[in-house]
């Protein structure tokens, strides 16, 4: 499957501290973007897809429910980047297409705001 493994070495020892099961894509992901806060990760995939994952830290260390999945372009996803206010997400991809997403809260989900060719 498709797996992002996240490791802390706070305790002086290299530690595991989070999985993101990314199995909803089907191929490789190739980038990620954390947002500033560090509330959100952006995945995009060779799948042509970026989903966004709310980051919930745990005394066990952090999980990662699925926000929502951004569908759209027609090949990979090469880049996913958060504007510095945390307010959009721009994605590109392969297709020379360039997708930017007006970030809503968790529960309202991401919309296409507008695209760029």
């Amino acid at each position: 499957g498709v797996v992002v493994r996240f490791w802390s070495n706070e305790s002086g020892g290299w530690r595991q501290v989070g999985e993101l099961d990314a199995n909803e894509h089907s191929r490789t992901i190739r980038s990620l973007a954390w947002r500033g806060d560090g509330d959100f990760l952006a995945v995009g995939s060779f799948d042509s897809n970026a989903s966004v994952f709310r980051i919930v830290r745990t005394e066990k260390g952090m999980r990662f429910p699925k926000v929502t999945r951004l569908e759209g372009h027609e090949n990979e996803v090469k880049g996913v980047a958060w504007s510095t206010s945390g307010e959009f997400l721009a994605t590109c991809s392969r297709d020379k297409s360039i997708f930017i997403y007006d970030v809503c809260p968790a529960d309202d989900g991401c919309e296409v705001e507008y695209e760029v060719s």
